[in-house]
Order: structure tokens, then sequence, then C-alpha cells
């Protein structure tokens, strides 16, 4: 099922790109064609989605509050490093030997 595409301008500033960019720039006027442009495929889109199921959530937007395990309640969603995707996974706490590296208690 595909999600919605909403429009958000304060996603990483916090003045509005439409208050940042001149009435008369020159970006004004190609705005409206590249806005068309996926608006014209969006019926091939469409064709690549099935019509039950959850909706698709872009990726920046994905957050533990928005996401959660209906199997295991305390998982969440991990990320290895900034940019790389969230995985719903659950975290672990173990206590290694380091002489040879032997787990010697769990949480």
């Amino acid at each position: 099922m595909r999600g919605s595409d909403e429009r958000s301008g304060s996603l990483f500033s916090y003045v509005d790109l439409e208050a940042r960019v001149r009435s008369d720039h020159p970006l004004r006027t190609i705005r409206p064609i590249a806005n068309a442009a996926p608006a014209d495929l969006s019926g091939e889109f469409a064709a690549l989605y099935t019509d039950f199921g959850r909706p698709s959530i872009a990726p920046e937007k994905l957050s533990n509050e928005t996401h959660a395990s209906p199997t295991d309640p305390e998982a969440r969603l991990y990320r290895k490093g900034h940019g790389q995707p969230g995985k719903l996974c659950y975290m672990g706490h173990a206590l290694m030997e380091n002489r040879n590296g032997l787990v010697v208690g769990g949480q």
C-alpha cells in the first residue's frame, strides 16, 4: 500500500523553504514542472503497490513512536550509524570475560 508524501519544509531547517527563496527566483518557475513529473508517473507507481496492508512510510519519518513489533513489545528501531536504515531489533547486554571472550552474564 502506497503512503502519502507530505511536504515538511521544516524537517531539516527552522526557516521554511518558501521564505528562503525570493519570489522572482528561477526555481519558482521550475518547481511546478518538477512537481508535475512524479504526478504524471503516479499511475505507474500505484501499479507497483498492493491495495491492502500498511501504507509505506518514508525512512526519515520512522521512529519508535510510529513502529512496534506485534510479537515482541520490547523491540525498538535501532540504527548502526547516521544515515543507515533503522531495523526493528531488541537490545541485549552481555558481560564478557576479557581473557577468553566468554559471556559471563547477560540481560
